[in-house]
């Protein structure tokens, strides 16, 4: 798996209440992973039973909504944190993908991310996130992982930054 430059620390992910938790059982927000990942937690006797048919990780019923079946809410933390799936280390970033193409858009409802729309260090980070999913070994991975691909815009206060041809 390659390896991506974070944009918010985990200190920051872990003060928020909001990744990782879900309205509906079946969210489209629910992380999906990519082949390779699959394989690796599929050989964890523990975890492989916390991935559905379409490739994405389960939830749990929780309070009054759901949580992903790898998040401790008790801790609000991630089990797998170090090795958890692309589509968690991208976040606030997704990869919307609607009608009118696939783009690389952030999600405006992370109470972090509001604050540095404007800032040279998220422009900065635009730059080296989107030169990262033009590598090559990157694109032929997104390209061979269509299930990471999720039209988000009917739930969601998204910006679309750039469109990406994989």
């Amino acid at each position: 798996m390659f390896e991506i430059k974070q944009f918010l620390t985990a200190e920051i992910c872990l003060e928020c209440e909001g990744c990782c938790r879900f309205s509906e059982q079946d969210s489209i927000w629910l992380p999906a992973l990519l082949d390779e990942e699959i394989k690796a937690v599929c050989r964890d006797n523990t975890a492989k039973d916390s991935i559905s048919s379409s490739k994405k990780i389960k939830s749990f019923p929780h309070k009054d909504g759901y949580s992903c079946c790898l998040f401790d809410p008790e801790n609000n933390q991630c089990k797998i944190y170090n090795s958890r799936p692309f589509e968690c280390r991208l976040y606030p970033f997704l990869i919307n993908q609607t009608q009118s193409g696939t783009f690389l858009a952030v999600d405006l409802r992370c109470p972090f991310i509001k604050d540095e729309l404007e800032k040279k260090e998220f422009k900065d980070y635009l730059n080296y996130l989107i030169s990262f999913l033009s590598l090559p070994v990157v694109a032929f991975t997104m390209k061979q992982n269509p299930q990471v691909f999720t039209d988000y815009s009917q739930d969601a206060n998204l910006k679309n930054l750039a469109t990406l041809i994989f």
